[in-house]
């Protein structure tokens, strides 16, 4: 995929320099009266200065109203646009959900099954929330818990719709457990033309690994990284399962062969995965006018590597030395976030990078003595810091 951050800034974009500007405009007063004097003093010299300053103001307006007509640089609605030529929309986030505990006045001598779609609401009858899942109340028990989705795309929520509103045969009772969590806000506009660019892959019908990730994308605003990998190995570690063997274990051998050549493995991760994450994904992959027929798709969360980074910065002499400390930590956490990708190293090269910050002399890495080895599965975390100053 192409890397528009690359390409070189469009030449339709104007330089603003307001002096260049007041000259060009004494240089047409000049041509127009051949016999005015150019003078810093002179009355002209304010309006001169003014409409420069108003020239330049306007060239600004227009630069920024350019940045529109480029994937590159456009926002907000004018990206929208953008993505309605390519078929593609921005994702309105992830609805948060919670767990509740749904009560009956009651015992039963019968099983209830409570269906998904129960509709719930807060005091003020503001927000709505439905029940995502069919929960079943056992027979001599009254209570049962279940997983309800707030109807609001958000990343959390602390509203409490305990308030049942469809109607039901039945006394029921709803309490949340825990505020609304695991949802997200809408695409900002750096997921968005990421997925734009993604998406010339979805007019393709073989089944290619961009189309997978387009759509695997857009299943779920929360998802931070998606690797397709072929579900055929080495071709070393078949050859046991057919040396020496009779007929039926050759049979097997080339159906397995067969199965592991048509699946294809679809890992993704995100700080705030869960079981709904995998079973959107699982419903983008796997309509027909995604996965060919002769595709098996199977979708995986990517297994964490986690790794530790201990260092210690020598700075130079009359620095603000917590304030370097803070800043290379909070530079390293950014740039690794940024830098984490499933199936991608983690160098040492990048680390010593990103806290060699200024006012570090020499960044002394004790942790990792190596490169963090990543494989196609896996995605490297840091998930502790231990950063010392020296001077």
């Amino acid at each position: 995929m192409i890397d528009i951050n690359s390409l070189p800034t469009p030449t339709v974009l104007q330089v603003l320099n307001y002096l260049k500007i007041k000259q060009e405009n004494i240089d047409t007063l000049k041509e127009k009266y051949p016999d005015w004097e150019h003078i810093e003093s002179d009355d002209f010299m304010p309006n001169i200065e003014a409409n420069a300053y108003r020239e330049l103001l306007l060239r600004q307006e227009f630069n920024q109203l350019a940045l529109a007509f480029f994937l590159a640089t456009a926002t907000k609605a004018d990206l929208d646009h953008w993505g309605v030529a390519f078929d593609c929309t921005r994702l309105e986030g992830s609805k948060p959900w919670a767990n509740y505990t749904f009560s009956l006045s009651e015992a039963k001598t019968t099983d209830i099954t409570i269906n998904k779609g129960l509709a719930l609401a807060d005091d003020e009858s503001k927000f709505e929330a439905r029940l995502i899942e069919d929960i079943i109340i056992k027979k001599g028990q009254t209570e049962a818990i279940g997983k309800v989705e707030l109807q609001v795309y958000t990343q959390s929520s602390d509203v409490q719709t305990n308030n049942i509103i469809t109607t039901l045969p039945y006394i029921l009772s709803a309490k949340a457990n825990s505020e609304f969590k695991a949802g997200s806000n809408v695409e900002s506009d750096d997921d968005f033309r990421f997925r734009i660019l993604l998406s010339m892959s979805d007019k393709s019908t073989a089944g290619s690994k961009d189309t997978y990730k387009s759509y695997a994308y857009k299943a779920d605003e929360r998802i931070e990284d998606i690797k397709v990998v072929n579900g055929l190995k080495d071709f070393s570690t078949y050859i046991p399962l057919f040396l020496g063997k009779n007929e039926v274990e050759i049979l097997e051998a080339i159906k397995t062969l067969i199965a592991e050549f048509c699946t294809v493995n679809v890992y993704y991760y995100s700080e705030n995965a869960d079981e709904l994450m995998k079973q959107r994904i699982e419903e983008s992959l796997n309509s027909e006018s995604v996965r060919p027929l002769t595709d098996y798709v199977k979708v995986v969360e990517a297994t964490p590597k986690l790794f530790k980074i201990e260092a210690v910065l020598n700075c130079e002499k009359n620095q603000e030395y917590g304030l370097i400390q803070t800043q290379a930590l909070e530079n390293l956490k950014e740039n690794l976030k940024a830098l984490r990708k499933i199936g991608e190293r983690i160098t040492l090269s990048e680390i010593n990078d990103f806290l060699r910050v200024g006012g570090v002399k020499e960044v002394v890495i004790s942790n990792p003595t190596q490169n963090v080895e990543v494989l196609s599965h896996e995605i490297g975390v840091c998930d502790e810091f231990n950063i010392d100053i020296a001077y």
